[in-house]
């Protein structure tokens, strides 16, 4: 039979082989134990969630181009940093990713920040 790290620090206090200040050391171990293991699965099952999140967040960026009023269409489009300005850059990227590779499965996402964007008609 298997005695608990509980029984055994009972067992010992009671014949008081441990001075006092070893005996509550040991048990405020004895207790902050599964507290600790506790936090530590919460931690790792947060930092899992999160590093999946990120990863699918990824996998979408790779198929996205980004427009913004403040953007360059000379830029690639491939981040907020470097979006596209018109709406028409954004199209002909889609149309020149079409005639060079088939695109994605889930299609491309194309990311509008807010702003004033006008059509040229021609």
């Amino acid at each position: 039979m298997q005695a608990t790290v509980k029984q055994i620090l009972i067992a010992l206090m009671k014949q008081r082989e441990l001075p006092v200040k070893a005996r509550l050391v040991l048990a405020e171990q004895a207790v902050a134990r599964p507290c600790r293991d506790w936090r530590s699965l919460f931690l790792l099952a947060t930092i899992a969630f999160l590093f999946v999140q990120l990863m699918s967040f990824a996998a979408a960026a790779e198929n996205a181009f980004y427009v913004s009023p403040g953007g360059n269409d000379g830029a690639s489009g491939s981040s907020p940093v470097k979006a596209f300005a018109t709406l028409q850059r954004a199209r002909d990227a889609i149309r020149e990713l079409k005639k060079t590779t088939a695109l994605p499965k889930g299609g491309i996402t194309v990311w509008i920040r807010g702003g004033e964007y006008y059509l040229e008609q021609g």
